[in-house]
Protein backbone atom coordinates (compact mmCIF):
# COMPACT_ATOMS: atom_id res chain seq x y z
CA UNK A 1 0.00 0.00 0.00
CA UNK A 2 1.49 3.13 -1.08
CA UNK A 3 0.63 6.76 0.54
CA UNK A 4 0.01 9.59 -1.37
CA UNK A 5 1.08 13.36 -0.12
CA UNK A 6 -1.90 14.81 0.99
CA UNK A 7 -3.30 18.32 -1.07
CA UNK A 8 -5.00 18.97 1.72
CA UNK A 9 -4.85 23.14 2.65
CA UNK A 10 -5.42 24.76 5.99
CA UNK A 11 -6.15 27.69 8.13
CA UNK A 12 -3.20 28.67 10.38
CA UNK A 13 -2.59 30.92 13.85
CA UNK A 14 1.29 31.79 13.55
CA UNK A 15 2.44 32.57 17.29
CA UNK A 16 5.99 34.44 17.71
CA UNK A 17 7.37 34.13 20.94
CA UNK A 18 10.13 36.86 21.89
CA UNK A 19 10.91 39.48 24.31
CA UNK A 20 12.32 42.06 21.59
CA UNK A 21 10.58 41.32 18.28
CA UNK A 22 7.85 43.41 16.72
CA UNK A 23 5.73 43.04 13.49
CA UNK A 24 8.99 44.86 11.32
CA UNK A 25 11.56 42.55 12.78
CA UNK A 26 9.67 39.30 13.16
CA UNK A 27 11.35 37.83 10.00
CA UNK A 28 11.15 34.09 11.04
CA UNK A 29 7.02 34.93 11.28
CA UNK A 30 7.74 35.99 7.73
CA UNK A 31 9.26 33.15 6.19
CA UNK A 32 6.90 30.43 8.04
CA UNK A 33 3.66 32.61 6.31
CA UNK A 34 5.38 33.19 3.05
CA UNK A 35 6.09 29.24 2.99
CA UNK A 36 2.08 28.38 4.07
CA UNK A 37 0.79 30.70 1.82
CA UNK A 38 3.20 29.50 -1.34
CA UNK A 39 1.11 26.52 -0.51
CA UNK A 40 -2.14 27.23 -0.24
CA UNK A 41 -2.61 27.54 3.15
CA UNK A 42 -4.72 30.89 5.27
CA UNK A 43 -3.06 32.74 8.17
CA UNK A 44 -5.92 33.36 9.73
CA UNK A 45 -4.61 34.77 12.77
CA UNK A 46 -0.57 36.06 13.60
CA UNK A 47 0.40 37.51 17.08
CA UNK A 48 3.85 38.09 18.73
CA UNK A 49 3.63 37.67 22.93
CA UNK A 50 6.41 37.71 25.41
CA UNK A 51 8.33 34.86 26.49
CA UNK A 52 6.13 34.15 29.11
CA UNK A 53 4.08 30.84 30.00
CA UNK A 54 0.48 32.56 30.89
CA UNK A 55 0.75 34.89 27.83
CA UNK A 56 1.52 31.91 25.42
CA UNK A 57 -1.27 29.60 26.79
CA UNK A 58 -3.79 33.02 26.56
CA UNK A 59 -2.66 32.85 22.62
CA UNK A 60 -3.49 29.22 22.45
CA UNK A 61 -6.40 29.58 23.95
CA UNK A 62 -7.84 32.03 21.71
CA UNK A 63 -6.55 30.31 18.22
CA UNK A 64 -9.03 27.44 19.72
CA UNK A 65 -11.46 30.00 20.72
CA UNK A 66 -12.43 31.63 17.81
CA UNK A 67 -15.64 30.93 15.65
CA UNK A 68 -13.95 30.20 12.66
CA UNK A 69 -10.64 27.99 14.59
CA UNK A 70 -7.00 27.78 13.12
CA UNK A 71 -6.88 24.23 11.81
CA UNK A 72 -2.57 24.43 13.11
CA UNK A 73 -0.77 26.45 15.18
CA UNK A 74 2.84 27.05 14.47
CA UNK A 75 4.97 28.66 17.33
CA UNK A 76 8.51 30.07 17.01
CA UNK A 77 11.07 31.46 19.37
CA UNK A 78 11.54 30.48 23.01
CA UNK A 79 12.08 26.62 22.27
CA UNK A 80 15.91 26.35 23.47
CA UNK A 81 17.83 26.20 26.28
CA UNK A 82 17.46 30.17 27.42
CA UNK A 83 16.84 31.00 30.44
CA UNK A 84 13.24 32.81 29.27
CA UNK A 85 12.79 29.95 26.64
CA UNK A 86 9.16 28.54 27.94
CA UNK A 87 7.25 27.52 24.94
CA UNK A 88 7.55 23.86 25.27
CA UNK A 89 5.74 24.23 28.83
CA UNK A 90 3.58 26.56 27.95
CA UNK A 91 1.59 23.45 25.73
CA UNK A 92 1.94 21.43 28.80
CA UNK A 93 -1.16 22.47 30.08
CA UNK A 94 -3.18 21.18 27.72
CA UNK A 95 -4.69 17.67 26.85
CA UNK A 96 -2.07 16.66 23.52
CA UNK A 97 -1.06 13.80 21.92
CA UNK A 98 2.79 14.29 21.48
CA UNK A 99 4.35 13.91 18.14
CA UNK A 100 8.19 13.00 19.16
CA UNK A 101 9.40 11.95 15.69
CA UNK A 102 9.07 15.87 14.61
CA UNK A 103 11.73 16.83 17.26
CA UNK A 104 13.59 14.20 16.36
CA UNK A 105 13.45 14.35 12.61
CA UNK A 106 14.09 18.69 12.76
CA UNK A 107 17.02 17.77 15.41
CA UNK A 108 18.37 15.13 12.51
CA UNK A 109 18.65 17.69 9.21
CA UNK A 110 19.78 20.78 12.00
CA UNK A 111 22.71 18.05 13.62
CA UNK A 112 24.32 18.08 9.37
CA UNK A 113 23.56 22.25 9.75
CA UNK A 114 25.15 22.96 13.01
CA UNK A 115 26.55 19.87 14.05
CA UNK A 116 25.86 18.84 18.17
CA UNK A 117 24.40 22.43 18.97
CA UNK A 118 21.08 20.62 17.54
CA UNK A 119 20.57 18.38 20.61
CA UNK A 120 20.08 22.30 22.35
CA UNK A 121 16.86 22.85 20.66
CA UNK A 122 13.26 21.99 22.55
CA UNK A 123 11.35 21.83 18.54
CA UNK A 124 8.33 19.73 18.68
CA UNK A 125 4.85 18.98 18.10
CA UNK A 126 1.54 17.80 19.05
CA UNK A 127 -2.36 17.60 18.77
CA UNK A 128 -3.91 19.58 20.88
CA UNK A 129 -7.31 17.42 22.21
CA UNK A 130 -8.96 20.26 23.55
CA UNK A 131 -13.09 20.10 23.90
CA UNK A 132 -13.42 17.69 21.09
CA UNK A 133 -11.02 19.38 18.76
CA UNK A 134 -8.15 17.93 17.42
CA UNK A 135 -5.62 20.89 16.55
CA UNK A 136 -1.93 20.36 15.23
CA UNK A 137 0.56 22.06 16.44
CA UNK A 138 4.40 22.60 16.07
CA UNK A 139 6.95 24.70 17.89
CA UNK A 140 9.97 25.91 16.55
CA UNK A 141 13.31 27.84 16.82
CA UNK A 142 13.03 31.16 16.04
CA UNK A 143 16.20 31.63 13.85
CA UNK A 144 15.03 32.38 10.06
CA UNK A 145 17.34 29.76 9.26
CA UNK A 146 16.24 27.08 11.51
CA UNK A 147 12.35 28.16 10.42
CA UNK A 148 13.02 27.39 6.74
CA UNK A 149 14.44 24.16 7.52
CA UNK A 150 11.89 23.11 9.74
CA UNK A 151 9.28 24.49 7.24
CA UNK A 152 10.52 22.88 4.23
CA UNK A 153 12.10 19.40 5.39
CA UNK A 154 9.72 18.59 8.24
CA UNK A 155 6.29 20.61 8.12
CA UNK A 156 5.19 21.37 4.27
CA UNK A 157 5.69 17.86 3.40
CA UNK A 158 3.07 16.03 5.74
CA UNK A 159 0.67 19.15 7.01
CA UNK A 160 -2.02 17.87 4.85
CA UNK A 161 -1.97 14.44 5.48
CA UNK A 162 -1.66 15.07 9.55
CA UNK A 163 -5.01 17.80 8.65
CA UNK A 164 -6.57 15.19 6.79
CA UNK A 165 -6.01 12.43 9.95
CA UNK A 166 -6.96 15.14 12.49
CA UNK A 167 -10.63 15.81 10.92
CA UNK A 168 -11.86 12.55 9.47
CA UNK A 169 -14.47 10.99 11.77
CA UNK A 170 -13.95 7.49 13.11
CA UNK A 171 -15.61 5.00 10.74
CA UNK A 172 -18.14 2.54 12.59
Amino acid sequence: MTHQLSSTHGSCTLITISDSRTQATDDSGDVIEQKLIERGHLILQRAIVSDDVSNIQSQIREALAMQCASQFIIMTGGSGIGQRDCTPEAVKEFNHIPLEGFGEMFRLYSERDIGPRAMLSRATAGILTENDKRVPFFILPGSTHAVTLAMDACILPIIGHVLDLCHTKEQT
